[in-house]
């Protein structure tokens, strides 16, 4: 009987989302930031990130989380809804243009047909985030400007935590009433229009 082969399993390293900086990074452009620089506020409002960052070792994914605790929420690549892009320290070799990014660009084309996303720089943003609080946990963010079904999703899970919340009421109300004070209750109840 032939001799079978063991198989190998190699787990790879893990690579962590902070871009080592090249060489031969050059600091970002300012001419495509907004003048005046704009009021950042967290709360509800979309973030997308470019560019080489100085904050957390340029690990995008702190930035996103450190922006997530004040009630932001981020995107992968712009679109119309976003509220800032947030442009890094250092410029990358690779940008497309040279001196700026195709996220850049984006916004841009987006800003010519009336979307009011603001580019800001890494340092603005850094500020604003000292300056800003951060959401206690217990506290769920606002979810303005998400997409809908992201608004659905968070929908249903209120919808639902209601309906435990009303089991629970229920319940008690009917350990704690005689059968026929509960009966009356559920009565009146079905009479304002509360689903049972």
């Amino acid at each position: 009987m032939p001799e079978q082969s063991k198989k190998v399993y190699v787990l790879k390293p893990y690579k962590s989302s902070a871009k080592n900086k090249p060489t031969k990074l050059v600091p970002s452009s300012k001419e495509f930031w907004d003048a005046p620089a704009p009021e950042i506020i967290f709360q509800g409002r979309s973030f997308c990130f470019t560019g080489v960052f100085d904050f957390a070792g340029g690990d995008r994914n702190q930035c996103e989380a450190e922006t997530k605790l004040r009630g932001g929420f981020c995107y992968e690549r712009p679109n119309r809804a976003l509220n800032y892009l947030v442009v890094g320290n250092y410029a990358e070799p690779s940008w497309g243009h040279g001196s700026f990014g195709r996220k850049i660009s984006d916004v841009l084309d987006f800003k010519r047909f009336g979307a009011k996303c603001q580019i800001i720089s890494e340092e603005l943003w850094s500020k604003s985030l000292q300056a800003a609080p951060k959401l206690s946990p217990e506290r769920p963010p606002p979810i303005q400007g998400h997409s809908k079904s992201d608004q659905l999703v968070q929908l249903q899970q209120d919808l639902d935590q209601l309906r435990m919340n009303q089991q629970l009421l229920l319940d008690a109300l009917q350990k704690d009433l005689s059968p026929s004070d509960c009966s009356k209750f559920m009565i009146r109840l079905r009479e304002s229009g509360f689903v049972i």
